[in-house]
């Protein structure tokens, strides 16, 4: 088993261990693209006419990037995008080549750190400069990441699962614009140096922008397990209780993450953009609590007894949600399930206790039975942080205390 604590509320990190289960029922997947010659342009020109005269003007663009594990769960036009309120326009995607990974490593290399540690490896010593990628076990060509099938890594699950492009790029002609994937919206924009400005679910900066989708929510992508990654921040809003001890709260049952990281999951998004990176990403194993396998699942659950009780630390005031999950599931293909890992020990393990992998993990595949622990953190807002462990059903490992993942909160 596999737990991991965060005790305090007032940073989001992609540092919990969370998530839960699910199985793939219809799963949506795509291929190569069109063949081009030349690279996406990353700065656009555009011809204004008037009455008079045609000029051209350099228009902003925002380019954004999608990662090729959540393209494989949706299709192509579910994304769209607007100037405010304007009409919604689908997203024209265009399949990464090489040339494309070398242009956007010439403005943002960073992005590419971003999406390589989404896809190709877990190690927190993983970054990427103008020539190449790298982890703490060498070099990582451009090839890889724009042929996941290709990677060292993780390439046997891309290839099962028939995911061949890495990344899927856009150009948004606007220097601020609203991005929508069904009713969820994510707000970009080019400006970066606003000080109070960071990154989220609601809202992405930069002239180029990696996102992912997660359980319904259009996010940027932001692996906190990386040195030097800034994890979303958002403030705790503790609950309101009134004079006789009386409190409601925005419960998400535990069930609702078990039908596939690219189902809809009501209050997903108040996790943030690093919960979310962390919970569906394949090279953490999306984390102890979600099936890690793309699109919409289903699977046999059966559900315990769920228990909720007004907590406290320090100042504030939560609402923590406890309970148990049994999930019966047949992986279609070979899948890096988080803790699902026998005897094996994870190549790395950080000081904070957080276990990853740089190496290719052990896999799982065909009916498995899994008993997952979870507990759920609930501001005022809604669902805030979500913890837990997985086991198989045949291990005789005991279960462990929910209540200690979130060191410091007890009973108010």
């Amino acid at each position: 088993m596999h737990p991991h604590q965060k005790p305090y509320p007032k940073r989001r990190t992609g540092r919990t261990l969370v998530g839960l289960i699910v199985s793939v029922a219809v799963v949506g997947l795509t291929g190569c693209g069109e063949e081009r010659s030349e690279p996406i342009q990353l700065d656009a020109t555009t011809t204004t006419s008037t009455d008079e005269t045609a000029t051209n003007e350099t228009s902003p663009v925002i380019t954004i990037v999608l990662d090729g594990w959540s393209m494989a769960g949706i299709s192509r036009g579910s994304v769209t995008w607007s100037e405010g309120s304007g009409k919604q326009t689908p997203v024209q995607w265009v399949a990464a080549e090489e040339a494309d990974v070398r242009a956007i490593a010439a403005v943002r290399p960073d992005v590419l750190t971003r999406l390589a540690a989404r896809m190709y490896s877990a190690d927190p010593a993983l970054t990427c400069n103008l020539e190449q990628c790298q982890d703490s076990t060498g070099e990582i060509g451009y090839g890889d990441l724009v042929d996941p099938t290709k990677g060292k890594v993780h390439g046997a699950i891309y290839s099962a699962w028939g995911i061949r492009t890495g990344a899927w790029i856009a150009k948004i002609p606007a220097e601020t614009a609203l991005l929508w994937f069904g009713a969820q919206q994510l707000f970009i924009t080019r400006e970066t140096d606003k000080p109070d400005f960071a990154p989220d679910v609601e809202r992405a900066a930069g002239e180029i922008i990696a996102l992912a989708i997660s359980f319904g929510a259009l996010h940027p992508i932001a692996p906190a397990w990386l040195d030097g990654a800034t994890p979303t921040v958002t403030e705790f809003g503790s609950v309101d209780v009134d004079e006789t001890g009386k409190y409601a709260y925005n419960a998400v049952p535990a069930e609702s993450f078990l039908v596939g990281v690219h189902s809809e999951v009501p209050g997903a998004a108040n996790l943030g953009a690093s919960r979310l990176t962390w919970m569906t990403s394949p090279t953490t194993g999306c984390g102890a609590g979600v099936l890690c396998v793309p699109g919409v699942a289903k699977s046999e659950i059966e559900a315990g007894e769920v228990t909720a009780e007004l907590v406290c630390f320090e100042t504030y005031t939560g609402v923590l949600e406890t309970g148990t999950i049994r999930v019966s599931y047949v992986y279609p293909q070979i899948t890096h399930q988080f803790g699902i890992w026998g005897d094996t020990q994870p190549s790395i393990i950080t000081e904070s206790g957080i276990p990853l992998w740089n190496t290719t993990p052990p896999y799982v595949s065909g009916p498995l039975q899994l008993i997952f622990t979870y507990a759920h953190l609930y501001d005022q807002k809604g669902i805030y942080s979500k913890v837990g462990e997985v086991r198989e059903l045949a291990s005789e490992a005991a279960g462990g205390e929910a209540k200690v993942w979130f060191a410091g909160w007890g009973q108010c």
